[in-house]
Protein backbone atom coordinates (compact mmCIF):
# COMPACT_ATOMS: atom_id res chain seq x y z
CA UNK A 1 0.00 0.00 0.00
CA UNK A 2 1.16 3.52 0.23
CA UNK A 3 1.45 4.20 3.83
CA UNK A 4 4.86 5.88 4.69
CA UNK A 5 5.72 3.48 7.80
CA UNK A 6 7.18 5.98 10.18
CA UNK A 7 9.47 4.75 13.39
CA UNK A 8 9.38 6.06 16.33
CA UNK A 9 12.99 7.07 16.98
CA UNK A 10 12.80 8.77 13.55
CA UNK A 11 11.89 12.66 13.76
CA UNK A 12 8.46 13.37 12.75
CA UNK A 13 8.06 16.41 11.82
CA UNK A 14 4.55 18.01 12.76
CA UNK A 15 2.59 21.38 11.61
CA UNK A 16 2.39 23.95 14.60
CA UNK A 17 -0.26 25.38 13.01
CA UNK A 18 -3.01 22.12 12.61
CA UNK A 19 -5.22 21.20 15.62
CA UNK A 20 -3.25 17.32 14.56
CA UNK A 21 -0.31 18.41 16.12
CA UNK A 22 -1.15 18.79 20.08
CA UNK A 23 -1.44 15.12 20.48
CA UNK A 24 1.95 13.97 18.91
CA UNK A 25 3.93 17.12 19.96
CA UNK A 26 3.10 17.16 24.06
CA UNK A 27 3.67 12.61 23.85
CA UNK A 28 6.88 14.28 22.34
CA UNK A 29 7.58 16.77 25.21
CA UNK A 30 6.67 14.04 27.70
CA UNK A 31 8.64 11.54 27.03
CA UNK A 32 11.80 13.94 26.71
CA UNK A 33 11.14 15.14 30.32
CA UNK A 34 10.75 11.74 31.29
CA UNK A 35 13.98 10.75 29.95
CA UNK A 36 15.90 13.97 30.94
CA UNK A 37 15.07 13.21 34.44
CA UNK A 38 16.44 9.30 34.06
CA UNK A 39 19.33 10.59 33.08
CA UNK A 40 20.05 14.18 35.40
CA UNK A 41 18.36 11.83 38.60
CA UNK A 42 19.45 8.42 37.83
CA UNK A 43 15.88 6.65 38.18
CA UNK A 44 14.59 4.13 36.30
CA UNK A 45 11.75 5.22 33.86
CA UNK A 46 9.53 2.98 31.39
CA UNK A 47 7.48 4.74 28.90
CA UNK A 48 4.70 2.63 27.57
CA UNK A 49 3.32 3.72 24.73
CA UNK A 50 -0.43 2.20 24.65
CA UNK A 51 -1.84 2.03 21.34
CA UNK A 52 -5.57 1.61 20.46
CA UNK A 53 -7.28 -0.64 23.11
CA UNK A 54 -10.40 -1.75 23.30
CA UNK A 55 -12.68 -4.45 25.63
CA UNK A 56 -15.04 -4.20 28.83
CA UNK A 57 -15.27 -0.93 30.48
CA UNK A 58 -14.46 1.58 26.73
CA UNK A 59 -15.77 4.80 27.64
CA UNK A 60 -17.97 4.86 24.55
CA UNK A 61 -18.01 8.49 24.59
CA UNK A 62 -14.10 9.21 24.36
CA UNK A 63 -14.44 10.36 20.69
CA UNK A 64 -11.42 7.75 19.42
CA UNK A 65 -12.91 5.93 16.37
CA UNK A 66 -13.59 2.89 17.95
CA UNK A 67 -15.93 4.40 20.42
CA UNK A 68 -17.37 6.62 17.72
CA UNK A 69 -18.17 3.36 15.67
CA UNK A 70 -19.74 1.16 18.62
CA UNK A 71 -22.10 4.59 19.85
CA UNK A 72 -23.27 4.29 16.29
CA UNK A 73 -24.45 0.71 16.63
CA UNK A 74 -25.79 1.36 19.81
CA UNK A 75 -28.01 4.36 19.02
CA UNK A 76 -28.64 3.39 15.15
CA UNK A 77 -27.09 6.66 14.56
CA UNK A 78 -25.66 7.62 11.20
CA UNK A 79 -21.35 7.48 11.66
CA UNK A 80 -19.70 10.94 9.95
CA UNK A 81 -16.18 9.45 9.35
CA UNK A 82 -13.77 12.52 8.75
CA UNK A 83 -10.90 10.35 7.19
CA UNK A 84 -11.46 6.26 6.23
CA UNK A 85 -7.31 6.10 5.25
CA UNK A 86 -5.29 5.77 8.65
CA UNK A 87 -3.80 2.55 9.64
CA UNK A 88 -4.31 1.68 13.78
CA UNK A 89 -3.15 -1.35 15.49
CA UNK A 90 -5.82 -2.40 17.78
CA UNK A 91 -5.17 -4.08 21.35
CA UNK A 92 -7.69 -5.99 23.95
CA UNK A 93 -7.79 -4.89 26.88
CA UNK A 94 -6.47 -7.90 28.39
CA UNK A 95 -3.40 -8.55 26.40
CA UNK A 96 -2.52 -4.83 27.41
CA UNK A 97 -2.84 -5.72 31.18
CA UNK A 98 -0.76 -8.93 30.82
CA UNK A 99 1.98 -6.76 28.76
CA UNK A 100 2.01 -4.25 31.64
CA UNK A 101 2.40 -6.48 34.25
CA UNK A 102 5.65 -8.30 32.09
CA UNK A 103 7.04 -4.44 31.66
CA UNK A 104 6.69 -3.58 35.28
CA UNK A 105 7.87 -7.01 36.66
CA UNK A 106 11.23 -6.67 34.65
CA UNK A 107 13.96 -5.65 36.95
CA UNK A 108 15.87 -3.31 35.00
CA UNK A 109 17.80 -0.30 35.87
CA UNK A 110 17.51 1.76 33.52
CA UNK A 111 15.21 4.10 30.87
CA UNK A 112 13.33 1.89 28.38
CA UNK A 113 10.05 2.78 25.78
CA UNK A 114 8.19 0.09 25.08
CA UNK A 115 5.51 -0.02 22.41
CA UNK A 116 2.24 -2.26 23.34
CA UNK A 117 -0.08 -2.88 20.26
CA UNK A 118 -1.36 -5.99 18.63
CA UNK A 119 0.47 -5.73 15.14
CA UNK A 120 -1.52 -8.69 13.86
CA UNK A 121 -5.12 -6.42 14.61
CA UNK A 122 -4.00 -3.42 12.54
CA UNK A 123 -6.45 -1.90 10.66
CA UNK A 124 -7.64 1.44 8.36
CA UNK A 125 -10.99 3.53 10.37
CA UNK A 126 -13.04 1.96 7.21
CA UNK A 127 -11.85 -1.45 7.55
CA UNK A 128 -12.67 -1.42 11.15
CA UNK A 129 -15.91 0.16 10.77
CA UNK A 130 -16.34 -2.90 8.10
CA UNK A 131 -15.45 -5.26 10.67
CA UNK A 132 -17.44 -3.63 13.34
CA UNK A 133 -20.25 -3.51 11.10
CA UNK A 134 -20.68 -7.36 10.46
CA UNK A 135 -19.96 -8.32 14.24
CA UNK A 136 -23.01 -6.28 15.04
CA UNK A 137 -25.20 -7.49 11.44
CA UNK A 138 -26.53 -4.71 11.62
CA UNK A 139 -28.09 -3.70 8.26
CA UNK A 140 -29.90 -0.37 9.22
CA UNK A 141 -26.27 1.34 10.31
CA UNK A 142 -25.10 4.19 8.01
CA UNK A 143 -22.03 5.99 7.64
CA UNK A 144 -20.81 8.32 5.30
CA UNK A 145 -17.64 10.52 4.59
CA UNK A 146 -17.39 14.06 5.68
CA UNK A 147 -15.58 16.28 2.88
CA UNK A 148 -15.45 19.15 5.22
CA UNK A 149 -11.94 17.51 6.89
CA UNK A 150 -10.16 17.07 3.79
CA UNK A 151 -7.91 20.15 5.03
CA UNK A 152 -7.24 18.55 8.18
CA UNK A 153 -4.15 17.14 7.48
CA UNK A 154 -2.87 13.97 9.26
CA UNK A 155 0.20 13.90 10.05
CA UNK A 156 0.83 9.95 10.51
CA UNK A 157 -1.14 8.11 8.36
CA UNK A 158 0.37 4.57 9.59
CA UNK A 159 2.13 4.37 13.39
CA UNK A 160 3.79 0.67 12.98
CA UNK A 161 4.90 -0.50 16.88
CA UNK A 162 7.63 -1.75 17.15
CA UNK A 163 6.26 -4.58 19.74
CA UNK A 164 10.27 -6.70 20.02
CA UNK A 165 11.41 -5.32 23.62
CA UNK A 166 7.68 -6.63 25.11
CA UNK A 167 8.33 -9.90 23.69
CA UNK A 168 11.67 -10.05 24.67
CA UNK A 169 9.89 -10.32 28.17
CA UNK A 170 7.80 -13.15 27.30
Amino acid sequence: NDYKLIKKNQLCITDPFSVRSLYPDSKRLAETILYSASVIDNLKIDIIRIFHTYGPFLKLNDQRIFSLIINSFLNKKTLILNNPSPMRCYCYILDFTDALIKIISNKTNSFDVYDCANVNEEYSNIDLLKNLSDEFSNENFKFKLDNKYKSIKYSILRARPNISKIKKLG
